[in-house]
């Protein structure tokens, strides 16, 4: 489902405006995801203004596309950010300090005591969207060790 629909159809209706919806891979550098954002836009608006309405990490990568690849084949006019954490997220900062070499050390009866951080967040993930769906796995039985 399109989250942006009711802004697009104002946008597109009301204002008149023409709209690109784009999108680049969920995971990657901000650098990457700004490198295959500016590849689509030459492709797709050679010679136009852009004026970037981007969510969350989006707006990371329309503000390095926009400083650091200084595109020439488009021309961007402004940049719009909603929910975007420009200035860092206390979450990462928190995996930064906790994590090593993709691993974290956790504690889930009946598993080991290293498992990778995709698949701990996916075990989490799991519980939070559909309740317990590993009768090893519990809300109070997953522990972060402090280090």
């Amino acid at each position: 489902m399109q989250y942006w629909s009711s802004i697009l159809g104002i946008l597109r209706k009301i204002v008149g405006a023409e709209v690109i919806v784009t999108a680049v891979p969920g995971t990657g550098s901000i650098a990457s995801r700004a490198e295959q954002l500016d590849r689509f836009l030459q492709a797709k608006a050679p010679g136009r203004g852009i004026n970037f309405m981007a969510h969350s990490m989006g707006g990371l990568d329309c503000r390095h596309l926009i400083t650091h690849l200084k595109p020439v084949e488009y021309t961007p006019l402004s940049l719009t950010t909603i929910a975007t954490p420009h200035r860092g997220s206390p979450f990462m900062d928190w995996c930064k300090v906790r994590c090593r070499n993709n691993r974290i050390s956790v504690c889930v009866p009946g598993h080991s005591q290293s498992s990778t951080l995709l698949s701990y967040f996916n075990r989490i993930r799991t519980i939070s969207a559909w309740g317990v769906a590993d009768p090893k796995i519990t809300k109070k039985g997953v522990h972060l060790h402090r280090q």
